[in-house]
């Protein structure tokens, strides 16, 4: 996808520079346009055909409507087959045979209908948007007179253009929708299933758990547009079409064809660095392709605005075969950078993604386990009379307490560095073991001693959550009071908001 979508834009720049490139560059970005362009119109002659398919008013009515009809037919399919399932369940209800598991679901069929739809959109976009707006460009003038830029024969001031231009018009709202249709669907799950909320905060374990989800109802359909991006870069391939259309249909709207080298050498010097910074692929290789990609793209709108101002010949061979050699050159360096990489992240990756998929099935069941006991403690709570609202608001009022007191309470100098630290919890661990001992039997809990924080927890909690201040970390000393009934809990809380307590809640 990545090489596709970088192919169609370098195929498109020697027309948005409006120069000839030498060869054999000038092949190879002759054939890369005729790849991306996807226009069976495109691949033979279209006047052998037909000679009114050779006007361009033509050419757009034919191959929009062709991917009208090809995502028509998508659905047309869709309902089809699920007709077609909904017989043999109906021919089938009520015999011995009907207990076994059909072969496909509603919800399998639609997944494949829909990534197929979502392919369609996402060949046919940049391409299909570049004639659609060039329907619009009536920049040539010749006798007082407008014609299309794309085709001179095609006059703006006719009747027949007039029905033209509304069909364009038309096509142009509904394939620039396309991206925000992408976000639409995707957004609903953007704080669930895409970007799932991982319990130890990493960002592979974040993926692992959005793996487990991608066979689910919701994001099966439309897997095809976050598939290849990390959690967090959910809505990047809107951003990525948007990207394409710009480089593709909208720069040669400019009407300077200095003014559009400009723009697109500066637009994709902005696009190389996001890529570097960002990072949104989850796939290594595939960020490093995207990055060469990119540098090809800057690379060759330099050389293309070198020729604009004669500083290179269009003629020269040499210059073609460097400004080849160089891409190529580039393409291979990234592929034995990264390729060495490859097998040992699969492996690690098959790994971790396992670990992480028993520590979520781990938490799911903790989650169950809590809610159970948690029926437990309302039965006793409604046989004893006791009501749970008081105890919440205890809770409540704990809270602002705590807010009140703000986060700036600090360990002592010493602590600031790791040795103070662990000797200071060294030191205080007894006094402060009976203090927590004392409180939680004069609340009619359980007391149970927990270890103290190993110092490889304590740094790595300082880095994620205090800037690296060893001295926030206040939960050296750990220990657990336990309590069997809500009622004794409500009674702890309580005893907590007291001034006076020995224990200070944060």
């Amino acid at each position: 996808r990545v090489l596709w979508a970088n192919l169609g834009v370098l195929g498109n720049i020697p027309g948005i520079l409006d120069v000839q490139f030498p060869e054999p560059a000038r092949s190879v970005f002759s054939w890369m346009s005729d790849l991306t362009l996807l226009s069976p119109l495109r691949l033979v002659s279209a006047a052998c055909l037909n000679s009114d398919l050779d006007r361009f008013d033509n050419y757009v009515y034919f191959t929009s409507l062709l991917f009208f009809g090809m995502c028509t037919l998508v659905w047309i399919s869709y309902h089809v087959r699920v007709r077609m399932l909904k017989t043999a369940a109906d021919a089938a209800d009520g015999q011995e045979s009907a207990n076994t598991t059909p072969s496909k679901t509603r919800n399998e069929v639609y997944s494949e209908h829909m990534g197929v739809f979502l392919l369609l959109t996402f060949l046919a976009y940049p391409n299909l948007s570049k004639i659609q707006f060039e329907s619009l460009d009536c920049s040539t003038e010749f006798d007082g007179k407008k014609y299309l830029r794309s085709d001179v024969s095609v006059e703006c001031t006719s009747h027949s253009y007039n029905g033209f231009r509304a069909f364009a018009w038309l096509f142009v709202i509904i394939t620039q929708s396309i991206p925000f249709v992408y976000w639409g669907m995707l957004r609903p799950h953007s704080g669930t299933k895409l970007n799932p909320v991982f319990a130890g905060g990493s960002a592979q374990g974040t993926l692992a758990l959005r793996k487990t989800y991608e066979s689910s109802k919701e994001l099966a359909p439309i897997k095809f547009l976050f598939i290849h991006y990390k959690p967090s870069f959910w809505y990047f391939e809107s951003i990525e079409s948007l990207r394409r259309v710009a480089s593709v249909s909208v720069l040669p709207l400019v009407q300077k064809r200095e003014t559009r080298g400009m723009i697109g050498f500066f637009m994709a010097i902005v696009f190389l660095m996001v890529f570097q910074q960002t990072q949104p692929y989850q796939n290594a290789f595939t960020g490093k392709i995207a990055i060469i990609a990119s540098y090809a793209i800057v690379l060759t709108y330099f050389t293309g605005i070198m020729i604009q101002v004669n500083y290179f010949d269009d003629e020269d061979p040499s210059v073609g075969g460097c400004l080849l050699g160089f891409a190529l050159a580039l393409l291979a360096f990234a592929v034995r950078m990264s390729w060495a990489d490859v097998d040992a992240q699969v492996s690690n990756g098959r790994v971790i993604d396992s670990l992480y998929v028993e520590l979520n099935n781990k938490q799911n069941q903790h989650k169950k386990d809590y809610a159970v006991a948690w029926v437990a403690y309302e039965k006793d709570a409604e046989d004893t009379g006791f009501d749970i609202k008081i105890m919440l608001t205890a809770f409540a009022e704990l809270k602002q307490i705590a807010e009140a007191r703000g986060d700036d309470m600090l360990q002592p100098e010493s602590a600031s560095v790791l040795m103070g630290l662990v000797k200071l919890m060294e030191e205080y661990q007894e006094p402060a073991l009976k203090v927590l001992r004392e409180w939680t039997i004069s609340c009619g809990g359980r007391f149970q001693a927990g270890p103290l924080k190993k110092a490889d927890r304590i740094v790595i909690k300082a880095r994620a959550d205090y800037g690296g201040n060893l001295r926030k970390v206040l939960d050296g000393v750990r220990a657990s009071a336990i309590f069997h009934s809500l009622k004794d809990l409500h009674r702890a809380v309580r005893m907590l908001c007291e001034e006076g307590c020995l224990i200070i809640v944060i």
